[in-house]
């Protein structure tokens, strides 16, 4: 087996036999997904440091999640003050729970496949966290300062890195995708050259 690497730095294997150019087939000819091809390209430069910022991210809402859904009280300290004591403000906090923990897991299980849906994940999570920043700026003097205050900057920082690591990882899936296809690779000295053709 022999492998050549592209122009964007993914490493691609081929098997040559007889004679004439080498023709090898990627994704769609090989019956796989031709994203699992860029794998090692995608981890490179700023990825690596975009994939461990997800990680974080998405294990924070998961910790998130958890906490108001088994605690719902917590909802008075952490967000609306007295109010959270109320059965219904209680029912609240453990859907906002439910919503951190699903989005904080499909996060997670993204960024585990990296076949480029880990962005949509994070695109979620900024959404969420700045509909959370606009609900307490909404709700003025009706919540507790301290409490306001918090919220806004921890929603507006999870907001922002969110939005970053989604642009990003979007950025590196694009660069670094591979169509499906059978590409002929051209001799260059003793060894093959970059994809001269694609069928």
């Amino acid at each position: 087996m022999s492998t050549v690497t592209s122009e964007d730095g993914t490493p691609i294997a081929y098997e040559r036999k007889g004679s004439g150019a080498a023709v090898i087939l990627v994704g769609g000819g090989l019956g796989r997904d031709p994203r699992r091809l860029t794998h090692a390209g995608r981890r490179s430069g700023r990825q690596r440091p975009m994939r461990l910022l997800g990680l974080f991210i998405s294990f924070s809402r998961v910790l998130f999640g958890v906490v108001f859904i088994s605690k719902p009280q917590l909802m008075e300290q952490a967000w609306i003050g007295k109010q959270g004591r109320l059965p219904g403000a209680q029912l609240l906090a453990r859907a906002v729970g439910a919503r951190d923990l699903t989005v904080g897991l499909g996060g997670l299980q993204a960024l585990a496949r990296d076949d480029g849906s880990a962005r949509q994940w994070l695109a979620a999570a900024a959404v969420c966290d700045a509909v959370d920043v606009g609900a307490t700026l909404a709700a003025g003097s009706g919540i507790p300062r301290d409490a306001r205050t918090r919220v806004l900057i921890l929603g507006g920082a999870g907001a922002l890195l969110s939005a970053l690591v989604a642009a990003g990882l979007g950025r590196g899936a694009e660069a670094g995708h591979v169509q499906p296809g059978t590409y002929e690779f051209a001799e260059s000295g003793s060894g093959a050259g970059e994809p001269v053709s694609t069928a």
